[in-house]
């Protein structure tokens, strides 16, 4: 699935990450969303409508060989699980692996969509707990914004979560914390302590994707990413050094015109 944001006539950004269907669907009194495709938004380009991809929907051109292979170890883990022998067949057995694999996988992202919330709450003081689960994920918030502060030296009334950015060159996101025109963070969630290998988390891709949030807030930004494991509530901090910076945003620079080609665009 795409990400693609409007700027709107009043300068506001809004997320377009979702479409309704030609013909409505509906849940109830619900209108149900279709997933936005690069069709929908050629059609709002012709239209007149300023809307452009996300940083992260266009780095999707480069391959992820991290990603490619917790993928591959995903289906190997549950292939190694269940027994052929239970199944009627080959293919049950394999439908059945790819079932549990793309089940456990699809939980990935919204466990660190879910952290995103609930740091966005945090900032804005309006973090509610009812749980004895809140109140661990509560203790997590307050580690990060503790090594936020101590990191930056900056403190919280100053802090912005979840900005949308929007450029003329034709790509748009979402950065997770905003610091005056000083820092920008993004959060990289590990869901078990045997996913979290401090030092040895940061990719050349998170550069690329923080520089090109840096260059529409200040190019001259300070850019970090805060690895969390949400089973230990463990930390670690990466400051990416102006060098790299550069020239991720010279990669993310190539791979938008890619994008732009490849689509079209």
């Amino acid at each position: 699935m795409g990400h693609f944001y409007h700027k709107l006539d009043d300068g506001a950004i809004k997320s377009r990450h979702y479409t309704p269907y030609a013909k409505p669907r509906f849940d109830g009194e619900r209108e149900i969303l279709r997933a936005s495709t690069i069709s929908d938004l050629r059609k709002w380009l012709k239209n007149g409508e300023n809307c452009a991809p996300s940083v992260t929907t266009i780095q999707d051109v480069l391959a992820k060989p991290a990603l490619v292979n917790w993928v591959a170890n995903k289906y190997i883990d549950k292939a190694y699980e269940l027994n052929p022998s239970n199944y009627q067949s080959v293919s049950l057995w394999n439908d059945a692996v790819r079932y549990k694999a793309d089940t456990e996988m699809e939980q990935a992202p919204k466990a660190g969509t879910d952290f995103h919330k609930l740091m966005e709450d945090y900032v804005y003081k309006v973090f509610i707990v009812n749980t004895k689960e809140d109140e661990r994920m509560l203790s997590i918030c307050q580690d990060v914004s503790n090594l936020i502060l101590e990191k930056t030296g900056i403190s919280d009334e100053h802090w912005r979560p979840e900005v949308n950015i929007f450029s003329d060159m034709g790509y748009a996101g979402q950065a997770d914390l905003v610091i005056g025109n000083d820092w920008v963070i993004d959060y990289k969630t590990k869901e078990t302590k045997e996913k979290f290998k401090p030092g040895k988390m940061h990719f050349d891709n998170h550069a690329e994707q923080l520089s090109a949030y840096a260059m529409e807030i200040s190019p001259k930004c300070r850019c970090a990413n805060i690895f969390v494991c949400l089973e230990t509530g463990e930390l670690d901090w990466h400051e990416w050094k102006p060098e790299d910076l550069m020239k991720g945003f010279e990669v993310f620079t190539r791979c938008l015109e890619i994008y732009q080609i490849k689509n079209k665009l």
